[in-house]
Formats: structure tokens, C-alpha cells, sequence
């Protein structure tokens, strides 16, 4: 049952970055403030800021969205555990 929620937590950290860069390509600015909220990790692409196209550029963009598919699998896991105590808490009343 966990891995559900790893797996859910994950793949939408994997779909948050995607969403934003598809904004990005089709016009509209990558980093509002519900960037900041959703993609924390957005941070690391300064450092390939000035270098778009090369391979460090693209090193760098996959780090920060494995940083963001990390992050959102660990708040999975916090949401399983606090789902788990909030369970047994109802099931002993």
C-alpha cells in the first residue's frame, strides 16, 4: 500500500515540472509564485542559466526534476504514514 503512494507522489512530481516547461515552450513565463509552490526544486535551473542548449543544461533539468519526483515520493510517504495513524485512531474508538 505504500508504494502507491510513492508511486502517485512521484509521477505528480514528475507532472508538475512537465506542465511548467510546456507553459514555458508555448509562451507563457515559467516561474510564478504557483512555480515556487509546486516546483521547489526549479531553483537548480539558474545554474545553467545563460547555457540552454548544451548538455549541462539538460543535466541540470533532469537533477532538478529527479529533485522534484524525490521530494513529492517523500511527501507521499509522509501522507501514508499520516493516513495510516489517522486509521488506526478510528478503527480503536
Amino acid at each position: 500500500m505504500i508504494w502507491r503512494f510513492v508511486c502517485v507522489g512521484a509521477i505528480i512530481g514528475l507532472i508538475v515540472p512537465a506542465v511548467f516547461e510546456a507553459r514555458f515552450i508555448f509562451g507563457r513565463h515559467l516561474l510564478g509564485a504557483e512555480a515556487r509552490l509546486l516546483w521547489p526544486s526549479y531553483i537548480i535551473l539558474m545554474a545553467a542559466d545563460g547555457r540552454e542548449h548544451s548538455a549541462f543544461a539538460y543535466l541540470t533539468m533532469a537533477t532538478s526534476i529527479s529533485a522534484n519526483v524525490l521530494l513529492y515520493a517523500i511527501i507521499g510517504v509522509l501522507l501514508f504514514g499520516f493516513f495510516n495513524v489517522i486509521n488506526k485512531l478510528i478503527k480503536r474508538t
